[in-house]
């Protein structure tokens, strides 16, 4: 199924009218079009038409997806995951060390 999709890419990458956005989550697949110039630098696109900027994502997200100081592609969502810390469950428990 996998090969289906990515035969999808090369073929619309390849036609006369290739789509603007692509979601595609096999970052290898992605990567090999990024090293053989299929994509745009997104920063050099916010320049150019505005509306999104650099300011508008979280720094180190941007940082995690450029190449160089290019930015061919980064994925459409992430999530953050936290801890939370109940200091009363460990002094109940008599666990005083952390």
């Amino acid at each position: 199924m996998e090969q289906y999709y990515v035969e999808g890419l090369k073929t619309a990458l390849l036609s006369d009218n290739p789509h603007d956005i692509y979601c595609y989550s096999d970052l290898d697949t992605v990567q090999s079009y990024t090293n053989i110039g299929a994509f745009a630098d997104m920063y050099e696109l916010m320049g150019t038409y505005g509306g999104l900027s650099r300011e508008d994502i979280m720094p180190n997200v941007l940082e995690a997806y450029e190449t160089g100081d290019k930015l061919y592609f980064m994925s459409d969502t992430f999530y953050v995951q936290s801890v939370y810390r109940a200091e009363w469950r460990f002094i109940s428990a008599k666990i005083h060390k952390f």
